[in-house]
């Protein structure tokens, strides 16, 4: 009989709790009880695209009041492409988005991105509100777990990397304040659903997720749904 050794079972031992929906550990119920800050949905005060090119016009593109629908349809299941593996304490994670059929309650089946935006040029500025869906994604994070016990866990994230990758469906809508003529929505819709476009607001939202700030509050929310959740699985 061959030995497990305890990196390999500790790995399969969470990969199978944060994957059933019946354990204290299911990933997307810990990503819906976040509250500071919540992942259920996701906002921000502002992403800058900074100038950009729609069609061959050079303009600034700026995002405001960001919310980002979606998240806690994750899954770690190696059926679904995931990954959960634990080197000593440090544990990297693969879950990808828009998986579970059917999400969690009240939580969307794909990844939504909606958000006020800002385009300027030459003197001018058109405005309106963006919606945009998109069907695959993954997050890739890296976290050192320690504690004297395992209901004493801390959960300390080191990096959290959001991609999209080139197979996704992309869908924009696009709704102007005013002054969009027939150009503006077709051009500005062409803009978003461009990959450059999606990378270069993916890497924004991840440039927030590890900002200091951002992932001290995480890892500190993240510890005590974790703390909550095992206790509650032990002492049922």
């Amino acid at each position: 009989m061959a030995v497990v050794n305890q990196d390999i079972f500790f790995s399969k031992l969470f990969q199978t709790g944060m994957s059933d929906p019946n354990s204290r550990i299911y990933l997307p119920k810990i990503l819906t009880d976040t509250q500071n800050p919540s992942l259920n949905p996701y906002t921000m005060d502002r992403l800058d695209l900074g100038q950009q090119t729609i069609g061959v016009i050079p303009i600034n593109v700026l995002l405001t009041n960001i919310s980002i629908k979606g998240i806690p349809s994750v899954s770690v299941n190696a059926q679904e492409g995931g990954s959960f593996v634990f080197t000593g304490l440090n544990t990297a994670i693969n879950a990808q988005f828009c998986t579970l059929s059917p999400p969690p309650p009240n939580v969307n089946p794909i990844l939504e991105l909606s958000a006020d935006f800002a385009l300027s040029f030459t003197g001018n500025q058109l405005t309106g509100t963006l919606e945009v869906t998109i069907d695959k994604a993954a997050l890739n994070a890296q976290m050192l777990l320690s504690g004297d016990q395992l209901i004493n866990i801390i959960t300390t994230i080191n990096s959290l990397q959001a991609s999209v990758p080139d197979t996704a469906l992309i869908t924009p809508k696009v709704t102007f304040d005013s002054g969009g003529g027939e150009f503006w929505p077709t051009a500005f819709s062409k803009f978003i659903k461009k990959k450059t476009t999606i990378d270069a607001i993916v890497a924004k939202v991840n440039d927030e997720l590890n900002s200091p700030g951002t992932k001290d509050n995480l890892s500190r929310e993240l510890t005590t749904i974790f703390q909550n959740a095992i206790r509650q699985q032990l002492n049922p």
